[in-house]
């Protein structure tokens, strides 16, 4: 469970409430008790309850006796408005992805993939130009512009999706010190902007 609100100082913030092993059952009933336990553990009050997010599931937005109604119906008892319900954007997302191509994001990639190969003098990557099409293929590429695609590609994700945390392992393992230091600018600037969720960076290579 996470919690999403502003603190004392009006800054907004996300936090990991906790998390709940569900082994036996994930009815509505059982969800709504646990949450109802996180909330008094962590002293949060139910005037304070604005909104709550879910993916679509029956358990979860039943009319009845889904987790909202149930959520809603603890509000009505407390004397406080309805909570806003929103469906999950990252449950969206990974439904959309079952049937969109993301072509939106491979262009940042190829663009990316582009100005390194220019300036290597080497022809650029121009997908779906018929004989040339083999150009975009991932396996003609050398490791560190597979690794500084990969990074792109990353980067191009996060642009679109939401998550309190980002991390990235070994990225850099097979780059040159000029694509790992553009990799490097890329994501410190990504993490600096979205300054409320949690980046975790791993390399075995040296930061300076």
């Amino acid at each position: 469970m996470y919690v999403h609100g502003v603190d004392d100082n009006f800054e907004v913030m996300e936090e990991l409430l906790t998390v709940i092993p569900m082994h036996d059952q994930t009815t509505a009933q059982e969800i709504f008790r646990q949450l109802c336990d996180a909330i008094v553990d962590a002293g949060l009050p139910w005037k304070r309850f604005a909104g709550i997010t879910t993916d679509k599931a029956p358990s979860m937005t039943g009319r009845r006796n889904g987790l909202v109604a149930l959520v809603q119906r603890k509000l009505g008892e407390e004397g406080v408005e309805e909570a806003i319900a929103l469906h999950c954007i990252i449950h969206q997302q990974a439904l959309c992805s079952k049937c969109l191509t993301f072509d939106n994001v491979m262009s940042v990639v190829v663009k990316c993939i582009n100005h390194q190969i220019q300036g290597l003098k080497a022809p650029p990557v121009q997908p779906g130009e018929g004989d040339k099409a083999d150009l975009s293929d991932m396996r003609s590429l050398s490791g560190g512009e597979r690794s500084f695609s990969t990074v792109c590609f990353v980067l191009s994700l996060w642009a679109i999706t939401e998550a309190p945390f980002r991390c990235l392992d070994e990225f850099d393992v097979f780059m040159d010190m000029v694509n790992r230091r553009i990799s490097m600018d890329m994501m410190l600037k990504i993490a600096k902007a979205q300054r409320f969720r949690q980046f975790i960076f791993l390399t075995p290579q040296s930061m300076r």
